[in-house]
């Protein structure tokens, strides 16, 4: 493939089927909590936990799904595999009986874990003739993808209304199996790109590859670091799907035209968000690439990290105000609306910004189980925030739980602007 300064076809491609798989994933994700409390009579702090939980779980999945990549040749055959997983799972849930319930729940983790790092890495390898335009690559598939969030989280209790819950589960495992048929109606158009074992497994002409020499070691401990940078973050995005999720029910007008507009509705916001912001930030990280003054992945993150942490700021204001006005039971939806807007800011610069990295600075073989760990960090991020915002709330009232996450994250910014420098010269030894 030649030198081109315009996008592949293949990442529209892959846009297309990881969107699907994200209307089929993030539809049990976005109902999660509820289907918790529904289902098994958790109280919400317990529907918190076990939302952190399998968030947790699902995210940790791809550092797996990394390795077993290797096994199936080709990437488009890993991510076929990760589809037929949240197919299978998503009918499991449409089940009543509680075992196979809990099946159901670990296979769709487990297809999120084996589709993503074998597609993102062939979204990598769509761009190593093309680096000018990997950041704005990156961006634009990960708005792509997020149509399928957007969509899942707009209709999502609506369609739980209208079909139940067993048809709504009936209905997220056809999307499931329309993701599969995407894949392999496009998986023709990406050729030699597809193979898989020989870089995956560490293989090259059936020799094992050479040991790693002190310039890889140090890329990957770059990436290690900035890995570690991004589990404080994902600690505070998990909060938009249980401890802010509930907030909105319980404390927010959601009355628009005097009907109830479902919480998750205003959660579709954020992905709203992302989808019209990533051709503007592509736009924007061209701008940069174009005046040759990139501003590096670690500086990119600490703006992303700042703005997770205004977000906070935002959402603290609001239970401050019901604080302030003991008879105020409700504040305005405005609130909602900044917050997961700054958070949408936050996630189109740290997603595809933070995979771009681990693409281009991988070693050969690395790419897939790098990518995995990549999204363990995530995971380990919505774990811990799953427990911690209920360890918090029985110490802190929600005004100054909001405001010990705005502290810890914009610490965490002022550290990556620290070690932009250090990162820098990792990479160029």
């Amino acid at each position: 493939m030649s030198t081109s300064r315009t996008h592949p076809k293949g990442m529209y491609i892959l846009g297309g089927a990881a969107a699907l798989h994200n209307f089929a994933f993030w539809g049990v994700v976005t109902l999660f909590p509820f289907f918790m409390t529904r289902t098994f009579d958790l109280a919400e702090g317990d529907a918190t936990q076990a939302y952190g939980a399998f968030f947790g779980v699902a995210f940790t999945f791809p550092l797996i799904g990394g390795l077993l990549a290797a096994s199936f040749g080709r990437y488009s055959r890993a991510v076929l595999i990760g589809g037929l997983a949240v197919a299978i799972g998503c009918l499991a849930l449409s089940s009543d009986n509680t075992i196979i319930l809990i099946a159901g729940l670990g296979l769709v983790a487990l297809g999120y874990g084996m589709f993503w790092p074998p597609i993102l890495a062939l979204q990598g390898k769509l761009y190593d003739n093309r680096e000018q335009l990997r950041d704005q690559g990156f961006t634009l598939f990960y708005a792509l993808s997020s149509v399928g969030i957007f969509a899942t989280q707009l209709v999502s209790e609506s369609l739980l209304g209208s079909v139940g819950w067993n048809g709504f589960y009936l209905l997220l495992s056809g999307i499931a199996v329309l993701t599969m048929i995407a894949v392999l109606l496009g998986s023709r158009s990406f050729g030699e790109l597809d193979l898989v074992a020989k870089e995956a497994s560490g293989v090259d002409s059936g020799e094992r590859s050479p040991r790693l020499i002190s310039s890889e070691r140090k890329r990957v401990l770059a990436i290690i670091t900035l890995a570690g940078f991004t589990v404080p973050f994902w600690v505070g995005c998990s909060q938009m799907g249980s401890l802010v999720l509930f907030f909105s029910r319980n404390f927010v007008h959601r009355n628009l035209f005097s009907i109830e507009v479902p919480a998750t509705v205003f959660v579709s916001v954020f992905a709203l968000s992302i989808i019209v912001l990533g051709p503007i930030m592509a736009g924007f990280w061209r701008y940069f690439e174009r005046k040759n003054r990139p501003l590096g992945a670690p500086r990119q993150m600490a703006i992303s990290m700042a703005l997770l942490a205004l977000s906070f700021l935002v959402i603290s204001g609001a239970a401050l105000e019901l604080l302030l006005d003991g008879s105020k039971e409700h504040v305005s939806s405005n609130y909602l609306f900044a917050f997961y807007f700054l958070q949408a800011c936050a996630v189109i610069i740290m997603g595809p910004i933070g995979l771009a990295f681990v693409t281009k600075w991988a070693p050969k073989g690395w790419t897939g189980r790098l990518t995995g760990l990549w999204f363990a960090a995530t995971g380990l991020g919505g774990f811990v925030g799953g427990f911690a915002n209920q360890a918090l709330a029985d110490i802190l009232s929600p005004v100054y739980l909001y405001g010990f996450f705005f502290l810890v994250l914009s610490s965490v910014a002022i550290g990556l602007f620290a070690i932009n420098r250090i990162v820098f010269e990792m990479l160029s030894q």
